[in-house]
């Protein structure tokens, strides 16, 4: 089976703390769904909680099946997306504390969604090769498909298991108002739009608006260049240390063959 491939010290350090961060949160959510389970309280927060338990672990799941390391920075920005709006948002109820915590938390998704795009595509293709409007309508429409899947995943938790995902029922009938759906994909699709302006801007001037980071982050560059750095500086090593020890070597050889001469003579010597 094809492993990971090799890490620099930084890289284990940020990957670590990736890792800690996704099993704490799915931990929390976990002890939520037991709470929320035994005071019976069945109204979207415990299907959130369990939710956002298993949905904290999919980086991790991603890697062990794909066998390919997401990005560290890909890794952590939905690490940050999943705490804000999963586990503050959702299992802990602040979606409805808090009014305008869904438009904000939807249009950030809109912009790191289309982000998770480009970072599917630098690993299919390379981009820097692909029109700038090719690159960046494939963003924005990958992140409102996402974002559409999302809303048929609440509406189903609404349906079949009474959940309040998608907002409280209208008295006297089964669905909430289709104005929270509207505003969720309004908000999401100003994000994308905004990564779509944002990459636009970038690729077409000569002002660096982070994307060069970000890119070479997703194609691994730098990872790539550490590793091949810190191979090359070993083998030099090796080079080093083997040339020291030839001279030593050879020394000793010459020793050698001098003693034997000289115990031949001593014998001749002795004989005479």
């Amino acid at each position: 089976m094809k492993g990971f491939k090799k890490l620099s010290k930084g890289d284990k350090i940020f990957r670590i703390i990736n890792i800690c961060l996704s099993v704490m949160m799915s931990v929390l959510c976990v002890v939520l769904s037991f709470y929320y389970g035994l005071v019976n309280n069945w109204n979207n927060r415990l299907g959130s909680a369990i939710g956002m338990a298993v949905t904290s672990l999919l980086p991790l799941f991603f890697e062990l099946i794909t066998r390919k390391r997401l990005s560290n920075a890909v890794f952590l920005v939905v690490n940050i997306y999943i705490l804000f709006a999963g586990v503050i948002g959702s299992a802990l109820n602040v979606y409805y504390l808090i009014s305008w915590y869904d438009v904000l938390i939807h249009c950030i998704m809109g912009y790191l969604i289309a982000m998770l795009g480009l970072f599917f595509l630098c690993k299919l293709k390379d981009q820097s090769k692909m029109k700038a409007i090719t690159v960046a309508l494939f963003c924005l429409f990958f992140s409102l498909g996402i974002e559409l899947l999302w809303e048929i995943f609440e509406r189903i938790l609404d349906v079949f298991f009474n959940q309040t995902a998608q907002g409280p029922k209208v008295d006297g009938t089964n669905a909430p108002l289709v104005t929270d759906t509207i505003q969720d994909l309004i908000c999401n699709f100003s994000g994308a739009l905004l990564f779509f302006i944002h990459y636009i801007v970038d690729r077409y001037t000569k002002v660096n608006f982070g994307f060069k980071y970000i890119i070479d982050d997703f194609n691994d560059v730098k990872k790539e260049s550490k590793v091949k750095t810190a191979e090359k500086e070993e083998n030099i090593s090796d080079e080093n240390i083997s040339q020291e020890e030839s001279p030593q070597e050879k020394r000793s050889g010459e020793d050698i063959e001098a003693d034997k001469e000289q115990q031949n003579e001593d014998e001749k010597i002795d004989r005479s």
